[in-house]
């Protein structure tokens, strides 16, 4: 199908359904379509609803629609379900929503070019709507929510879609009571030719990072689009593990980390399923927890939690001192949950202490915090995956230097950075001797971040290979492609 996958809008139609559920029990069904929908692109959303129904799965389109600059049209049998529906709505949206009265099977007759389309599985005639609804020529996604019951009763795909339409796949989700999911393709262009079989394609590639030129052949088997090339779109860090099944998990971390050795770089290992969880918690944490005054520091302390926990940290430690937003704080305490890890705070006096646990018990958290100057601290530190100080320090360059960083390599970060990195702040003239600075990247985030990629000397690479190249071939197990890389 032609149907084009956005990370960049699905993340943020996510994050959003994400705020604007935080006052409901169940929202994992709505943050999750609302993702999907505004990641295809979607132009014109329908969903059906009834009286007594939730409205959670409605505010998510809502969002996505905002985003696509779609239409959103929600069926519904009868005026008194059209009055609260439309009340719900407005009440939490603030907006006026397009609602069509009528029964569903009627009204979809005259919605042409249905990009994405959600039924509920409670509905006697679900499969009956999705059989008479007319999709777009760029194909479409259908959603029936609430499917447990529906996935044992033999319901299948192939038996509702019409003969001009195609299956491209399908999959059953355990998210909320249950999502059965279709992608559909349409007969005009959706259908691919085979005469692509058997030919290759040659790619040249070069790494930004390590100036590294790769040259792959993709040999092309059977049809140009399957399963596993679908699931390459889905190639955002943090979007992209709430799509991958657990085998594909399983591969891509295997792929990184082949490539990790390989490139001779850190060996931490990036997760971006434990990266998505923590940047999502952090996001309730901080809004359930900071004044509103405080919010403008979230920002920064969602991407370093997703940092900390994408690559699973096991030491976090963090500088803190008395009159300082602890935003930061609970985003590392977030991250240590996921991964398990210690979370240590390093604080000048016993005031400061005082202040930062009474902060973080507020929050529910109870991190390590120790006193004293952050040099001498560090001493007795070792092992730091993830270290975070504060440029408004005087000292935070010594403190760099004294960290003693684990053996996987780490991840440094400075924040309030945008001060240093116009007074020729440099990486490199702070590491030590056994450290090698693999990336270093200034986000403009919050006051500026500045954040450094570390291996450490047992993660560094020989260079006799230096000039030299090699050749790689894999097979893709699912697609059966063949690649012929050389490295």
């Amino acid at each position: 199908m032609k149907l084009v996958w956005s990370p960049d809008t699905a993340l943020k139609a996510y994050i959003d359904t994400v705020k604007s559920c935080k006052n409901f029990q169940e929202s994992s069904v709505a943050e999750f379509v609302s993702a999907m929908a505004a990641g295809w692109n979607a132009k014109l959303i329908v969903e059906t609803w009834s009286r007594g129904g939730v409205i959670e799965t409605s505010i998510g389109l809502d969002v996505a629609s905002r985003y696509t600059g779609g239409r959103h049209v929600c069926i519904v049998p009868d005026n008194e379900s059209r009055s609260e529906y439309v009340e719900d709505m407005e009440k939490t949206t603030g907006m006026s929503q397009e609602v069509v009265v009528g029964q569903p099977k009627e009204a979809l007759g005259r919605l042409v070019g249905i990009d994405f389309l959600v039924a509920d599985c409670r509905q006697s005639d679900f499969a009956s709507i999705l059989k008479v609804a007319k999709l777009g020529h760029r194909g479409a996604v259908l959603v029936c929510k609430n499917a447990s019951s529906k996935a044992a009763s033999g319901f299948g795909w192939r038996s509702v879609l019409e003969d001009e339409s195609r299956l491209v796949r399908s999959v059953f989700l355990p998210v909320g009571k249950g999502l059965d999911i279709a992608y559909v393709a349409a007969s005009r262009g959706g259908r691919n030719s085979g005469s692509g079989a058997g030919k290759s394609l040659w790619i040249k590639r070069m790494s930004t990072d390590s100036g590294e030129e790769f040259f792959i052949r993709r040999k092309l088997v059977g049809s140009s689009f399957d399963r596993k090339r679908l699931l390459h779109l889905f190639r955002h860090p943090i979007l992209r593990g709430f799509f991958y099944t657990k085998k594909n998990q399983e591969e891509s971390r295997a792929q990184e980390r082949l490539l990790n050795k390989h490139q001779g770089e850190m060996k931490l290992v990036w997760s971006p399923e434990t990266a998505s969880k923590a940047y999502l918690d952090t996001i309730k944490f901080v809004s359930d927890n900071l004044q509103n005054s405080q919010l403008h520091s979230s920002t920064v302390a969602e991407l370093i939690s997703a940092m900390a926990a994408g690559w699973d940290a096991q030491l976090i430690v963090e500088t803190w001192s008395q009159g300082g937003v602890t935003a930061t704080s609970i985003g590392l305490a977030v991250a240590s949950r996921h991964t398990g890890a210690r979370h240590v705070c390093i604080v000048p006096d016993d005031q400061s202490r005082s202040e930062y646990v009474e902060a973080m018990q507020t929050a529910g958290m109870s991190p390590e915090v120790v006193v004293g100057e952050a040099e001498e601290a560090l001493g007795g530190l070792m092992g730091i995956d993830f270290l975070v100080v504060d440029c408004r320090q005087n000292d935070f360059e010594r403190i760099l230097r004294e960290a003693k960083l684990g053996r996987r390599g780490a991840v440094l970060v400075c924040k309030n950075a945008s001060s240093v990195s116009a007074s020729g702040f440099k990486w490199r003239g702070i590491l030590e001797g056994e450290s090698r600075l693999v990336r270093s990247k200034f986000l403009p985030v919050g006051q500026g971040l500045e954040i450094a990629y570390v291996a450490t000397s047992g993660a560094t690479s020989s260079s006799s290979g230096k000039g030299e190249s090699r050749w790689i071939k894999r097979i893709d197990r699912r697609s059966g492609e063949e690649f012929v890389i050389r490295k």
